[in-house]
């Protein structure tokens, strides 16, 4: 458990929220990951980054490392049982490559290190001790775990296609998922060809959520830039 932070900007944490949302080609993302040798998920989490390292260089220094939140899929090809199958991973990523290219390049191993951490396995039994627990005992655990994390990324696939509700073809999926004691959670859903991307910002944490998305809208662009 880290009970802090470590964004030297921030630090507080709040129950008011500012919601924003950003839209990018999902084709110009894998791309984006691919040339960099890395994944979607390379390419997304480097957007990020990027506008977190963008946003600490405009209000302050820029740390040398953030602590994000990122779910990690433990589900198997061939798993059968219905419902989620992740667990939380935390660890450091580096803030220090402005260059959206090298960031992708620099975060892959760091995302791949996280995925393939041997004790995830251990934590899905402690995860699933946690829950016979009482309430109480549980939330208190669950929060001192989570204190000190930076900004929550995560991203599920969508549908590939377009689907339909009574008729209505629907157009975009958006999730605003919990911060989860973070400052900020960004979270990536792929449907028919976007990757819309929800953001849940802290209004206390950050003190500037408008400049804040325009970091992240200016970051993901550069990221997909690396392609064009």
């Amino acid at each position: 458990p880290a009970d802090q932070p470590m964004s030297p900007l921030l630090t507080e944490r709040s129950l008011s929220l500012f919601f924003a949302e950003l839209s990018v080609d999902l084709g110009d993302l894998k791309a984006a990951g691919k040339a960099a040798g890395g994944s979607l998920n390379d390419a997304f989490v480097a957007g990020v980054v990027g506008g977190m390292r963008d946003y600490h260089e405009r209000f302050g220094e820029v740390p040398t490392t953030l602590r994000p939140h990122t779910p990690i899929n433990l589900r198997e090809a061939d798993d059968t049982d219905s419902g989620n199958k992740w667990i939380p991973a935390r660890f450091p990523v580096p803030l220090n490559e402005a260059d959206a290219a090298r960031r992708i390049r620099q975060l892959h191993p760091v995302l791949a290190q996280a995925r393939n951490e041997p004790a995830l396995g251990v934590s899905e039994q402690v995860y699933k001790l946690l829950m016979t627990l009482p309430n109480t005992v549980t939330t208190a655990i669950a929060g001192g775990l989570m204190k000190g994390t930076d900004f929550v990324a995560t991203n599920v696939p969508g549908p590939p296609i377009p689907v339909y509700l009574v008729g209505t073809r629907v157009q975009r999926f958006l999730a605003f998922a919990p911060k989860g004691g973070a400052a900020v959670n960004v979270s990536l859903m792929s449907y028919n060809g976007r990757a819309d991307i929800g953001i849940n910002i802290d209004r206390v944490a950050v003190a500037h959520p408008e400049v804040l998305t325009e970091c992240f809208d200016e970051s993901f662009r550069a990221v997909v830039a690396t392609v064009s």
